[in-house]
């Protein structure tokens, strides 16, 4: 292997793809690609832990192998082209701050540089991914504002987030947030996300059932409280209930667990 590479200039080569494992455990900090470039293979970057930056965004890239990205510890930003048909893991990526995707993706958008929004051809639109670390606001705080054209969450979209808040823009129909940005509700009456800094919540009655990996992302939450005197619906709460502490439920209806 090359065990003392950092630096990869190919942006004046012509190949089309970076083979399965190409630069894994490498020292990388600096790599530049061809235009040509439409692939990358299962865990080329595997472990690259010293890379900052990826700029794929002057290239054809259409496809990432599973793993590629797995260990790039070190990463800040990352730009993609419109190209690109999948959002690929940058699962353990924690410094990542920065996504840009081409605005002429017909398959992913990138919103304030922090979320990556993937398109249906049926003009649905699925939040995919969300930075692990979003920017501090005047305020100390760490939020973002889901538009409102976004129909849906994938299940693992805040997987690496802790936020304080979460917010939706006016005007969605699939979902709206709690007055403070603590939780995202679906139409549906389920919660799709408890922001990973909330200690505490209570949540509204309308709310029917806590979506699957809720609970396992909201890393802080100790306590949730649902219901009232007057409630008579019924919760479904997930088994995985994360570092919970204290739940208080009140309601003529059902629990289940």
């Amino acid at each position: 292997g090359c065990s003392s590479l950092t630096t990869v200039d190919a942006s004046n080569a012509s190949f089309a793809s970076i083979e399965q494992g190409a630069f894994n455990n490498t020292p990388l900090t600096q790599i530049s690609f061809p235009d040509t470039l439409t692939t990358i293979g299962v865990n080329a970057f595997l472990n690259c832990s010293e890379l900052t930056a990826l700029d794929l965004s002057g290239t054809k890239l259409s496809s990432v192998g599973n793993g590629a990205f797995t260990g790039c510890t070190s990463l800040v930003s990352v730009s993609m082209p419109s190209t690109l048909e999948t959002w690929p893991g940058f699962g353990d990526s924690g410094k990542l701050s920065k996504v840009t995707i081409a605005s002429d993706n017909q398959n992913l958008e990138s919103v304030d540089e922090v979320m990556v929004i993937k398109k249906g051809t049926d003009g649905t639109k699925t939040l995919t991914y969300v930075v692990p670390n979003v920017s501090r606001d005047d305020d100390g705080l760490r939020s973002v504002t889901i538009p409102k054209d976004v129909t849906s969450i994938d299940i693992s979209a805040f997987r690496n987030a802790t936020l304080d808040a979460v917010y939706v823009e006016e005007g969605n129909t699939a979902m709206s947030s709690m007055g403070n940005g603590a939780a995202v509700i679906g139409s549906n009456g389920a919660v799709l996300y408890i922001a990973g800094a909330v200690e505490s919540i209570e949540l509204p009655d309308t709310v029917s059932s806590l979506s699957s990996n809720v609970l396992e992302y909201a890393t802080a939450l100790k306590r949730l409280a649902w219901g009232g005197s007057g409630t008579t619906g019924n919760l479904s709460i997930p088994s995985a209930s994360s570092g919970l502490d204290e739940l208080v439920l009140t309601t003529t209806g059902s629990v289940t667990m």
